[in-house]
């Protein structure tokens, strides 16, 4: 393929239940969680990640913590970190920062040391252990569930810890991918 960014596409629904009358101070109150605070992207330098992260930016997001294991993505999904730093220019800051999330001791210096600043999070973290159910084992599914299931407790539960024990509210923002079928 020609464009590997072409591969892939996210499709964003809404859902909310508001009235007409409040539609539109709603709206407000969305964008300003976007364009006001800084949002952590775990996975944040695979495609699914890479993507999320062009499509806040390009709705006024205004600084980006792109959370990765290894620091870099992979050559594949270099043109989708290409298309995000075009997004970003001049407009958002972008920080890539390594993180293991599966690695509690990790996951809680980095809450310690970028938890005040935060106002969203998206969980796009994973890793492919494709297979039928059949043939995993349980180191398999443990293997695969770190990042996605443990990770995310984690790195939640160290957030809303830290923010409660400083006086501040839970996050504003919480995005939760999931790739168990």
């Amino acid at each position: 393929m020609s464009n590997p960014a072409a591969a892939y596409s996210l499709r964003v629904r809404r859902l909310a239940v508001v009235s007409a009358g409040r539609a539109a101070d709603a709206k407000r109150k969305a964008e300003r969680v976007v364009k006001d605070g800084v949002i952590a992207v775990t996975g944040g330098t695979g495609a699914l990640g890479l993507i999320t992260a062009r499509y806040l930016v390009q709705r006024g997001a205004t600084s980006v913590l792109l959370l990765s294991r290894s620091g870099r993505c992979r050559p594949a999904d270099e043109p989708l970190m290409q298309s995000l730093r075009a997004a970003a220019q001049g407009r958002a800051q972008l920080e890539v920062i390594r993180l293991d999330v599966g690695d509690m001791q990790a996951v809680d210096k980095f809450v310690a040391s970028r938890g005040l600043q935060l106002t969203g999070l998206v969980h796009a973290a994973g890793t492919t252990n494709d297979g039928v159910l059949s043939s995993r084992t349980s180191q398999t599914l443990t293997d695969a569930m770190r990042p996605k299931v443990y990770g995310a407790l984690r790195l939640t539960s160290g957030l809303d810890d830290f923010r409660r024990s400083k006086g501040l509210g839970v996050l504003s923002l919480e995005l939760y991918f999931s790739s168990t079928t």
